[in-house]
């Protein structure tokens, strides 16, 4: 599911003119930290997941509860300008992350996901702690993101549905909208014009 929003987040931020491409986390840990301005996305292993009862059953699959899934997003960015100060790589991470956190509640909005923002802080990569004059911010972001937990089949099959037929009606109402007296002025009886549902 992670794959799938870090692909919508993306469009919205390149709809924008963000530059910075949503890659899937965690990263390897070999690579190298300025390698590339991005933005990663993936399960916070700091964090912890959650579970909840469901608050619908009205779906097919029909969703028995939910998953609170802890989520870290990091974006490294860096300041185009030759010898940017690091208030620069700052300031640019803060707009990405102001970017992201308005994409994402959109694609909250549209999916009817929960999510609940935990955190966000500065960071130094591992790689880059005892560096004097790093050439970029690394900013953090964590949340929870709300999922449905159904029953499915191990090849995510829905449960089979029931279609309702007037032979699997064991009784039936009839309803007038009519305002007035009916047809036989007896307030007990069905008037003669009500419509079957």
């Amino acid at each position: 599911m992670l794959h799938e929003i870090g692909r919508e987040l993306e469009t919205k931020l390149g709809a924008q003119g963000c530059p910075l491409k949503v890659v899937d986390g965690p990263e390897a840990t070999t690579s190298t930290t300025w390698s590339r301005e991005r933005v990663v996305i993936g399960h916070d292993e700091d964090g912890r997941d959650s579970f909840s009862g469901a608050r619908t059953q009205s779906v097919n699959p029909v969703v028995l509860g939910v998953l609170n899934q802890a989520v870290k997003i990091s974006i490294y960015a860096q300041a185009s300008a030759p010898g940017a100060a690091m208030f620069e790589h700052r300031r640019r991470a803060l707009r990405a992350a102001h970017m992201i956190y308005i994409a994402l509640e959109e694609i909250r909005s549209t999916r009817k996901n929960g999510v609940v923002w935990t955190g966000g802080r500065f960071v130094q990569p591992f790689d880059l702690e005892k560096s004097p004059s790093p050439a970029g911010a690394v900013y953090e972001m964590t949340l929870t993101w709300e999922r449905g937990i159904s029953k499915l089949t191990w090849a995510g099959a829905d449960q089979d549905e029931f279609t309702i037929t007037a032979t699997n009606l064991t009784s039936t109402s009839k309803a007038s909208l009519a305002s007035g007296p009916d047809d036989d002025d007896d307030p007990n009886t069905v008037p003669a014009t009500a419509e079957t549902i």
